[in-house]
């Protein structure tokens, strides 16, 4: 008897089908990998045309920064005989000097070639920094980070927190404003700097019986009141940079501060008008009084400033002296914080004294042991000729160093002018260089 066929049965048909489509699953995915290979590259062939062109044909010193296709800086390039083949960069950015093209990005069509060290090669996001743009860090009350993604020299400025004024109605003293400190740094990718942005002291008031200082070690004061004149403020907080995160007061972290620009201290009034100390550069200017024996002094690069009354008064390493006891007997303005923070005022309306600023590698500064260890380096009590006392355990230091005090001509936080120390919360900026 002849047997009937009647064909694929649904099940042995719809197998079929499972089998073709995971064929052309693999082969689709094949044939893409082998497209984007291509792609990129001839994406990396052509970056490496371009660098080598350039190197050859660019004979002089110049920096290019955001072009675009056609644009001045790329169109020059190919002016001075670079011919590439291939896909035209469309966009991008990249460094030269001296006709050779040392990092940067090349934006093609599709992807990017990422140029480091002369050495070409794909990636899907290209990190690249023209020279001169900057990251500012404005008052926020806590740490603040700063990720390296480029080699390469950069230019750090701080400015230190005021302290707090006295605003008794009839004759306001006025707070010491907080200090500058900037210099150039060599950093690598992949580095992290901690920002600590110092918060202004704040003003007296009558609404608060101690007035904390500004964030990053600012002192405290007193605002209790004696026939409404009594009025102190608080001192301001110093702005810093680190290696080490941590609370702002964390000794490991206080230790591992490579740049610090001090805070002015606290204003005061009682039997007379007292303005405070200005933030210091190596050391922070006294705090006025209207009796010798409360003076606050400012802040030293081995000591905190001192009371002339008592140490519980006296600055410490990063905390300004605080302007109250316990019982509020004795009130002052707050110490300015810093390197190391000013003394506060004890009575007689005296008026918080300023902290001192600190630079890696700035002539005159004292760095400390190691993170473990406070005190000076060996035969460094006093750094002021040699500068290898300023150099910090990690090494980590700065060229090009300047601190000013907060009674000094300093630059506006834009740099489009100048100011005589900063009157407000403090600020940061980096700035890469090359």
């Amino acid at each position: 008897m002849k047997k009937k066929n009647n064909g694929f049965t649904l099940v042995e048909l719809m197998a079929v089908i499972v089998i073709l489509a995971v064929i052309v699953l693999i082969a689709f995915n094949r044939i893409k990998n082998v497209l984007k290979k291509n792609n990129e590259d001839t994406i990396v062939a052509n970056a490496n045309v371009f660098v080598k062109a350039v190197n050859e044909s660019a004979s002089t010193s110049r920096i290019t920064e955001n072009f675009e296709d056609g644009g001045y800086e790329i169109q020059a390039l190919f002016d001075m005989g670079l011919s590439l083949s291939g896909t035209k960069p469309i966009g991008g950015g990249i460094i030269i000097r001296d006709g050779v093209v040392y990092s940067g990005c090349l934006e093609y069509d599709s992807g990017f070639a990422e140029i480091k060290n002369e050495v070409v090669s794909y990636t899907k996001e290209c990190v690249f920094i023209p020279a001169g743009s900057y990251v500012v860090f404005a008052y926020t009350g806590d740490v603040q980070t700063y990720k390296v993604l480029l080699t390469g020299k950069y230019k750090i400025e701080l400015w230190g927190a005021r302290g707090g004024n006295s605003l008794d109605t009839n004759n306001p003293s006025i707070g010491g404003n907080g200090g500058y400190t900037s210099g150039v740094i060599q950093l690598n990718e992949g580095d992290t700097l901690y920002i600590y942005v110092g918060g202004k002291g704040i003003d007296s008031n009558l609404n608060s019986d101690i007035l904390p200082g500004g964030f990053n070690g600012g002192g405290a004061s007193s605002n209790t009141t004696y026939a409404d004149t009594r009025l102190s403020a608080s001192g301001g907080g110093s702005t810093d940079v680190r290696l080490v995160n941590g609370n702002w007061n964390d000794s490991s972290s206080l230790a591992s501060r490579i740049m610090v620009a001090s805070g002015g201290g606290g204003a005061a009034v009682f039997r007379g008008y007292y303005n405070a100390g200005a933030a210091g550069g190596l050391t922070g200017l006294d705090g006025a009084t209207g009796n010798s024996s409360h003076l606050a002094h400012g802040a030293t690069q081995t000591s905190g400033g001192s009371n002339s009354r008592n140490t519980i008064y006296n600055g410490s390493f990063g905390k300004g002296g605080d302007g109250h006891t316990a019982s509020n007997t004795y009130i002052g303005g707050g110490g300015g914080s810093g390197y190391y923070g000013g003394a506060a005022g004890s009575d007689y309306g005296s008026a918080g004294a300023g902290g001192s600023s600190y630079i890696s590698g700035y002539t005159g500064c004292v760095a400390i042991t190691s993170s473990t260890d406070t005190t000076p380096k060996s035969g460094c009590t006093n750094g002021t000729t040699d500068k290898s006392c300023s150099i910090h355990y990690s090494n980590k230091s700065f060229d090009e160093a300047i601190i000013k005090s907060g009674n000094e001509s300093m630059p506006t936080f834009d740099g489009s002018s100048t100011m005589i120390g900063n009157s407000d919360n403090g600020y940061a900026k980096i700035t890469y260089i090359e």
